[in-house]
């Protein structure tokens, strides 16, 4: 190459190459196009068997069914069980697979609500399985529940908005509730009287979600073993009445207080011989709450759990205005008669102060897990770790293998060590830390 401007019979000759190399080229490139285009097919052959052949594609219809099972059991709503009743359409819009699986599956079709669309379809497709029910029977439309009547045999669950009329609407069901086994109830107005599932014969589950009176239910009392009740007479009635109750949760956190018991009144004494698990949420500031403790014996209590509600609405809680547990008689009394196997104790954010607890913790000798959650005012100290200490000389809860404490706290890593290793000689040969969880 030079830069001197090429002579005629140069360009010539270049032309000549460049020909050349072109016509030797030409072959080569449709090799390499016609290489590509078989590649392109290998590839979109390899893509729609590696479809074919997919983990999802050659799952056992078993385990999609046990996944698609678990999938509409999640729950939406953290007060509530209910899922989305369209969730079984939802399945079946993905693949045909997946269609064929779902409408083979009668346990996927046994979550009806109000709002469930083509209700006999449902039916029809649960077969004969036990149906899990949400109806909203304060609106004027009866039409799923018309659907639901002719199985009530098989309702298992009830979810139940009602109001004054409802018994009326239910009464074709009554006498043939033979799988109820738990009722739920939100009533909008509080004057009906319900007979509707009185001989329920597997009944044992009752939730009642708002403030009305218990003893306008007809229910086999003596057959329920877990209870979730309002502050209200409910609870009352219920713990008279429900003489086989094992699980209590009480609710007596709302501002509508009234029905709970007369300001200046007392409870009478109730003495629940088979309850073994009490879980209470309360307001701090409204000292009923000790008349209640103060009437209420549990011989079987082993597990309790008393907390402060979460903020909802326009309700919080003032953590730097909040007064302490309130006069502690009434609780160390109820402790000392209801503690002699209480094993599990929960308390969360409630206002006590390391000195309370400690006298709490007192009657509990047969406490084996302690789980403290404070978030704000109140603190965890030395004194509290050293009293849990095996080898302090007034050592507390000589069977705990289980502590949690969550928030705020002020102590030494000296006293945790030294509460640690006293918990984890209490058995020689097991050296797990799990034997003692801690979280702060």
């Amino acid at each position: 190459m030079t830069n001197r401007a090429p002579t005629d019979s140069e360009v010539a000759h270049s032309r000549d190459i460049i020909d050349s190399a072109k016509k030797k080229l030409s072959p080569i490139q449709a090799a390499m196009d016609d290489l590509a285009e078989q590649a392109k097919d290998i590839l979109r052959l390899i893509e729609a068997h590696k479809t074919s052949t997919s983990s999802l594609k050659t799952f056992p219809p078993e385990i999609l069914v046990a996944i698609f099972i678990e999938y509409m059991n999640i729950v939406v709503d953290p007060w509530t069980t209910s899922t989305s009743p369209e969730s079984p359409l939802v399945l079946m819009w993905i693949c045909s697979r997946w269609r064929g699986i779902i409408l083979d599956t009668p346990q996927s079709w046994t979550k009806i609500s109000s709002s469930t669309p083509m209700v006999n379809f449902w039916l029809n497709q649960s077969k004969e399985l036990p149906l899990d029910l949400e109806l909203n029977l304060s609106s004027g439309d009866v039409s799923v529940l018309d659907a639901l009547i002719p199985h009530a045999h098989r309702w298992e669950r009830a979810d139940l908005v009602l109001q004054s009329d409802s018994n009326s609407k239910l009464s074709p069901v009554k006498g043939r509730l033979q799988s109820l086994k738990r009722l739920e109830i939100l009533s909008v107005d509080a004057t009906g009287f319900l007979d509707f599932c009185e001989g329920a014969p597997q009944l044992t589950e009752l939730w009642l979600k708002n403030d009305f009176d218990a003893a306008t239910i007809m229910l086999p009392w003596e057959q329920l073993q877990v209870c979730t009740l309002p502050g209200t007479a409910a609870t009352l009635y219920a713990l008279e009445h429900a003489k086989n109750i094992r699980t209590c949760h009480l609710d007596v956190s709302t501002s509508a207080l009234g029905g709970w018991m007369p300001m200046h009144g007392t409870f009478p004494q109730l003495h629940c011989p088979s309850l073994n698990t009490l879980i209470i949420c309360w307001r701090p500031g409204d000292y009923r709450i000790n008349s209640f403790f103060s009437s209420l014996t549990l011989p079987s209590l082993q597990h309790l759990e008393v907390r402060l509600p979460p903020p909802w609405g326009s309700w919080s809680p003032d953590y730097d205005s909040l007064p302490e547990l309130g006069p502690t008689s009434s609780f160390l009394e109820f402790f000392e008669r209801s503690s002699s196997h209480l094993s599990v104790l929960t308390l969360s954010e409630l206002p006590a102060s390391t000195a309370q607890l400690i006298d709490y913790l007192t009657f509990m000798p047969s406490l084996t897990s302690l789980d403290i959650k404070h978030t704000n005012k109140y603190v965890i100290e030395d004194e509290f770790l050293q009293r849990l200490t095996l080898n302090h000389a007034n050592h507390l809860l000589p069977r705990l293998s289980a502590l949690s404490i969550r928030g705020q706290a002020e102590f030494c890593e000296g006293s945790l060590d030294a509460l640690i290793v006293s918990r984890r000689n209490i058995n020689p040969q097991d050296v797990e830390v799990s034997l003692l969880k801690t979280s702060f």
